[in-house]
């Protein structure tokens, strides 16, 4: 294996256009600005600034770099919108910039259908855009919801593989206090995104669609047994663990040997990809080094590194500069 092969799914970039967006929503709505703190920082915070992040990720072993916003969900529309078109034209052209480091995973103004279908629609002619990164729901919405559906078509027929992300939303009051919100909210809400679409049938109806659940796919290899005991496979065709197995994608954000372990047991070293959720979890080589560190094999090890990426994310043969 190549000392800089990385792929790494899931690293931060704010643009201007999208921290100015989120100032203008903070600025109206005190609830909003307490929860999306991450995206008013000043313009010297890591999420902000490029500059040595190549020399980094080529130092942890990285050749690669899946860039997004942290998506969040603004209330009023039209500064949705205009968050989601600015801040991925921003990407596209950081990523066209550097072909060799960069792509891009777009956000969407959801939950705002006919808008995320008509930026869907522009940003899917894009070679350098390799998926959708997509906020896991809010309290008066879910990722199942009907009116949906056009958009997962979409997304299928495009190739482009949708992340699931934290929306940022408030915490629940038993998380709002030690940054239990950061490290426990976080994985669950992305988790039971992810099973609501399984068990509703939403991945049946779209077969072709892949779901990428971050941080080690939050809770769910772990719950695995009890999920298939006590809810079996709802309204879907098949039981919550074939999702896991053959629909879904999780990178390996956690950093836990043990739980690395027990998913790759669980889904397979095949469905696992980098991510080192950049700046939030500290170094870009943490990513690397819990897989090089681990006792998996070396095709395992390749297939985390680079292999199931190259195979699931779209555009990132061309130009890579490997």
């Amino acid at each position: 294996m190549s000392q800089t092969t990385g792929i790494d799914i899931q690293s931060h970039f704010l643009p201007a256009s999208y921290a100015e967006a989120a100032t203008r929503e903070a600025a109206e709505d005190s609830r909003w600005a307490s929860s999306h703190g991450v995206l008013t920082v000043p313009p010297t915070a890591p999420i902000r600034r490029l500059d040595g992040r190549v020399q980094d990720m080529l130092g942890a072993g990285i050749r690669l770099a899946i860039v997004s916003v942290p998506a969040a969900i603004f209330r009023v529309q039209a500064r949705a919108i205009d968050a989601s078109r600015e801040s991925n034209s921003d990407l596209v052209e950081l990523a066209s910039a550097d072909r060799d480091h960069f792509r891009v995973l777009a956000s969407l103004p959801m939950p705002f259908v006919a808008a995320s279908l008509k930026e869907l629609e522009r940003i899917s002619g894009q070679p350098l855009v390799a998926g959708i990164i997509m906020p896991a729901g809010a309290a008066d919405w879910s990722l199942d919801d009907g009116q949906f559906q056009p958009i997962y078509a979409a997304a299928s027929a495009a190739g482009l593989p949708i992340m699931l992300h934290p929306s940022l939303e408030p915490a629940a009051l038993a998380f709002q206090r030690w940054a239990l919100a950061a490290s426990v909210a976080v994985p669950v809400e992305t988790s039971m995104a992810a099973l609501r679409l399984m068990l509703s049938g939403v991945l049946d109806d779209h077969p072709d669609l892949s779901i990428i659940v971050p941080h080690l796919g939050g809770v769910l290899p772990y719950l695995t047994q009890r999920l298939l005991d006590q809810t079996g496979r709802g309204d879907a065709k098949y039981d919550v663990g074939y999702y896991l197995r053959h629909r879904v994608f999780y990178d390996n954000c956690s950093f836990h040997q043990p739980a690395l372990m027990c998913a790759v047991e669980t889904v397979g070293a095949d469905r696992i990809m980098l991510g080192s959720d950049y700046p939030f979890r500290g170094q870009l080589s943490r990513c690397v080094s819990d897989v090089l560190d681990s006792v998996l094999s070396q095709d395992q090890q390749k297939s985390i590194i680079s292999g199931t990426a190259e195979s699931v994310m779209r555009n990132l043969a061309d130009g890579t500069g490997s």
